[in-house]
């Protein structure tokens, strides 16, 4: 960004908008990243309180206009760094606009791609910790796993006489509930309508929950638009 910065013809240093239009660009980049860290780890979660967002304030990590815009964010639930990410697409659209950086059109569409990847990369985070499997589900299927190997040959062997029965009866519980986590793989949505009339239906994707997702977060952005400081 600082390559594309707009330069006096005279002795090739920044000129006042280049200056202003990168100082406005940092300031948002590392806010972006501070917020967002604020909101992964819990215990600095109170950066994002009201409080918080006022110490920022104080200590010029955001100006009045900030504060006030991501106050209204904040009040609105639209996520602190999804605001930021927008003030930096949007700043940089108005330092071009300005003059305060030269960029051609391959430049500014490479500027947007990387803006676009760090949003991507941010939303890979938070859902990698939202989507966690819990570590007590993990250890249930490995037991399931290991009861099943280990009673199989019991289980297929003439000679265990009595024991035979408790332990076909063991492996058969044991199979059935890996047979319907399976199915929860290889019908995810259940759509299989034959073991839904054997009362088989399986725990599959709640599509709702995807709807209702997409839908809360379909004017996120526009509202975080709307919220806009004045540059």
């Amino acid at each position: 960004m600082a390559s594309e910065a707009s330069r006096n013809e005279s002795d090739g240093r920044l000129t006042e908008g280049a200056k202003v239009a990168l100082e406005d660009i940092a300031r948002i980049l590392r806010l972006t990243h501070m917020l967002f860290w604020c909101l992964v780890v819990k215990r600095y979660n109170c950066i994002l309180s009201p409080e918080g967002l006022s110490y920022l304030r104080m200590k010029l990590f955001m100006n009045q206009e900030e504060y006030a815009s991501m106050v209204e964010v904040s009040k609105k639930n639209l996520g602190a760094h999804h605001a930021c990410l927008t003030w930096l697409s949007t700043r940089i659209n108005i330092a071009v606009k300005r003059g305060g950086i030269d960029a051609d059109q391959s430049a500014m569409t490479n500027i947007h791609l990387k803006v676009h990847e760090l949003r991507r990369l941010l939303a890979k985070i938070v859902a990698m910790y939202s989507g966690r499997m819990h570590l007590s589900y993990v250890h249930m299927v490995n037991m399931l796993i290991d009861v099943l190997i280990c009673l199989s040959p019991v289980a297929l062997f003439p000679l265990c006489y009595f024991w035979l029965v408790p332990a076909v009866g063991t492996f058969t519980f044991f199979y059935k509930g890996i047979f319907e986590l399976s199915m929860m793989f290889l019908d995810p949505v259940d759509n299989d309508e034959r073991h839904q009339k054997k009362g088989i239906e399986t725990a599959g994707i709640d599509i709702g929950v995807l709807i209702r997702e997409t839908d809360a977060s379909s004017m996120r952005f526009t509202e975080c638009a709307a919220a806009l400081p004045q540059y």
